[in-house]
């Protein structure tokens, strides 16, 4: 992960390395107190992008998820073989989850629990 100075200080970040070159602070999740593990079962997808001032968080159907998913895969386009399977798993995915377009805010900053009540 790579965050500013502003977020490195929000968080109370003293770990790192300093990644002169994009003025960021390179950090591995378990630095941030995060852990690895192997499979995880997702239940919300997010479709993220950064606002002004209010977070708007607007649930969105699992066909729209579907589309976002494989205009970010690019993979699908381009490998054949594999194409079919992964097709699959994301349509097994956009089943098993709830699915949300949320344009992200500076309320956050002020309210970091709001992301989390919206998709409650």
């Amino acid at each position: 992960l790579a965050l500013r100075p502003g977020g490195a200080a929000l968080l109370h970040v003293d770990a790192g390395v300093e990644l002169t070159g994009r003025g960021k602070l390179g950090l591995w999740p378990e630095e941030l107190g995060g852990s690895w593990i192997p499979r995880i079962v997702p239940s919300v997808i997010l479709f993220t992008s950064v606002g002004e001032d209010r977070t708007v968080v607007e649930r969105i159907s699992a066909m729209d998820a579907m589309r976002g998913l494989v205009q970010w895969s690019m993979w699908i386009l381009f490998e054949a073989v594999g194409s079919t399977e992964h097709l699959r798993l994301l349509s097994a995915l956009t089943a098993q989850t709830r699915t949300y377009r949320v344009q992200l805010g500076r309320d956050l900053f002020e309210r970091p629990q709001l992301l989390q009540e919206a998709i409650q």
